[in-house]
């Protein structure tokens, strides 16, 4: 289930350091939604915050999911064509991370994955994600080719 590569990542200093860093920001940013949403609830109530809150995430969610459809046409049209499609590849993955940022309840959260709906920021945090994935994308490639 795990490479051993990924195991054996526990024993290093600098990653456990990254790893818990990671789980501190996890943490930190429910509790400052929470911060907002009670500190605007007390001025325009808090059924109102919620209601934007949710609406925001629901339509964010349905541009993300016209987004992913386009994209993966796209790798699969560039895939026939006989083109590696590393742009798209960061591409859906910048658009997984807005949908996953969507899904978390809340007003920042929401305010990221907006700015993670323009295709510059998007391509950038997509290429970002997928920098140390470049040989598991060229199989994930080569595979599709075959179908």
């Amino acid at each position: 289930m795990f490479d051993t590569r990924f195991l054996i990542r526990f024993f290093d200093k600098v990653f456990i350091l990254k790893f818990l860093l990671l789980g501190l920001l996890i943490s930190i940013v429910p509790i400052g939604e929470m911060l907002f949403i009670l500190f605007t609830a007390e001025r325009i109530g808090a059924f109102l915050i919620l209601a934007i809150a949710a609406f925001i995430g629901l339509l964010g969610i349905l541009v993300v999911y016209k987004q992913i459809k386009l994209i993966l046409s796209s790798i699969k049209s560039g895939v026939a064509e006989g083109v590696y499609p590393e742009e798209e590849f960061a591409s859906l993955a910048g658009a997984v991370l807005t949908a996953l940022l969507f899904l978390l309840p809340g007003f920042i959260t929401d305010v990221v994955a907006v700015l993670f709906l323009l295709p510059a920021v998007k391509r950038r945090v997509g290429m970002a994600l997928i920098r140390n994935m470049d040989t598991r994308l060229k199989e994930l490639y080569q595979y599709l080719k075959m179908y």
